[in-house]
């Protein structure tokens, strides 16, 4: 079982200092922090606390530790002051004084993936899994964790805290292919015409950044030529010579497709459909789908009331992982009973979430208090994308499922297990948010129903 976090801090109340200890309700961890001396709850701050001067980091360590982590960072004078005073109040730190003091920790950074890695001294483990999206890959011996201003002064400060005397060393590493991205000299700007355009459509901002990059490419590579005169032409030497001669995957070549097509039609008023540019045909492989036995044996790996409403959001709505971190609190009608979702292209869409969920959902609630955002992050604001993946993958591999589980599998088992169920085609289509029934109909080729439909030929012959 996933101990709980308590998040020790200095504050002020009643114009004294204190140390206050905040976490999650627990009855066995109120009990425990009931019997440590000086301990006092208090109603305005909604928390437990003891004063600065008669808080003992020895004793708090002995009753807490063994049913929580401790989150000490923010009072790690007190943390690094009993450590010299009293080497016996942390064996652990001691053995790493004693065995690592000579050594670098090295941090690789994938900027792509936003994420460090490291190989950790055994006995700064539990510390380390503190840090969000904290992770251990068992094949490669590697801990893992999102790579953030706040988890790299974490880090540094469990180092320090130690008594390793590395420097925080990163050091960056390309994992996977690499595409050799062209540097612009004096790149030319596209037409203020085509952003005023590209806003007024709704365009996500995203798609207009990665517009404008290919535009901005397009019109620095031929600054020099009339771009009117054989447009066509013109379009396919660079999608042939410059996108693909750098490597650039099918969505890709697909995507500086869209942005010349689109710079063309706005700015220079000529449709490019005419020229028959080919566009890179890509694959659609089947969804890959869990069974229900799977999702509730990863569902019940998570002790967390808030990854428990993540993976009920995704698998009981079908919602993608960027739309459980759009999610807000206005969001969720509970007079209504409906959830407004809002999908891709900023389209709304409203959905049932049933009695259970919406039991489930009020009770995160009145214990969470989110404000903007329904699942927030640590410090507010949105959830992470990269924590909602980890929180998947950890479930699954602690529930021995070997296969690679990644949030967008639930989606697609939302929508294959009610095709299985019978679900009207078009209601499917409604809770996906899909614009095309094409879309929603590849779930009639995974569906376990369907494919049943079938008879194999040996079950009718003696063999």
């Amino acid at each position: 079982m996933i101990k709980p976090t308590i998040i020790l801090a200095f504050e002020e109340h009643r114009n004294r200092e204190v140390v206050s200890l905040r976490f999650e309700k627990d009855y066995e961890l109120i009990g425990r922090v009931k019997s440590i001396p000086g301990a006092v709850w208090s109603q305005s701050k909604k928390c437990w606390y003891i004063l600065k001067e008669a808080f003992d980091l020895h004793t708090v360590f002995e009753v807490l530790n063994p049913v929580a982590y401790l989150d000490y960072f923010a009072i790690k004078d007190i943390v690094k002051n009993t450590a010299n005073r009293n080497s016996r109040d942390n064996k652990d730190t001691t053995k790493v004084q004693d065995t690592e003091s000579d050594r670098i920790i090295k941090v690789f950074c994938n900027e792509k993936e936003s994420t460090i890695y490291l190989t950790l001294p055994f006995a700064l483990k539990e510390q380390f899994k503190k840090l969000e999206g904290a992770w251990w890959h068992g094949k490669k011996k590697q801990w893992s964790a999102l790579d953030t201003p706040e988890n790299r002064a974490h880090l540094k400060d469990i180092f320090a805290t130690a008594g390793l005397n590395s420097v925080y060393h990163v050091e960056s590493r390309p994992i996977g292919r690499k595409v050799k991205k062209p540097t612009l000299i004096d790149p030319v700007k596209p037409d203020e015409k085509f952003f005023r355009h590209l806003k007024m459509e709704n365009k996500a901002p995203s798609t207009i950044k990665q517009y404008t990059w290919y535009i901005e490419w397009f019109l620095t590579h031929y600054r020099d030529k009339d771009l009117t005169n054989a447009p066509g032409e013109l379009v396919k030497e660079f999608l042939y010579k410059q996108v693909l001669g750098h490597d650039y995957d099918k969505s890709a070549q697909n995507a500086a497709h869209s942005a010349l097509q689109n710079y063309y039609r706005i700015v220079m008023n000529i449709d490019l459909h005419t020229e028959g540019i080919p566009r890179s045909k890509q694959k659609r492989p089947l969804p890959k789908v869990l069974s229900v036995e799977e999702f509730e044996a990863i569902y019940r790996q998570c002790h967390n009331l808030k990854h428990k409403i993540i993976l009920k959001l995704m698998y009981g709505c079908g919602l993608r992982r960027q739309e459980v971190c759009d999610l807000k609190t206005e969001d969720v009608d509970f007079n209504r009973e409906i959830f407004f979702v809002k999908g891709k292209g900023s389209k709304y869409r409203a959905l049932n979430p049933g009695k259970k969920l919406l039991n489930d959902v009020r009770r995160y609630k009145e214990e969470y208090k989110p404000g903007e955002f329904f699942i927030e992050g640590q410090k507010g604001g949105s959830y992470s994308g990269s924590s909602i993946e980890k929180i998947v993958k950890r479930a699954a591999e602690k529930a021995g499922i070997t296969r690679n589980v990644t949030p967008h599998m639930f989606r697609h088992t939302f929508a294959t297990h009610h095709m299985e169920r019978g679900t009207e085609l078009r209601l499917i289509q409604e809770a996906l948010g899909h614009a095309s029934s094409k879309t929603t109909e590849i779930y009639t080729r995974v569906s376990r129903t369907n494919i049943k439909k079938m008879p194999n030929l040996l079950d009718d012959l003696e063999i």
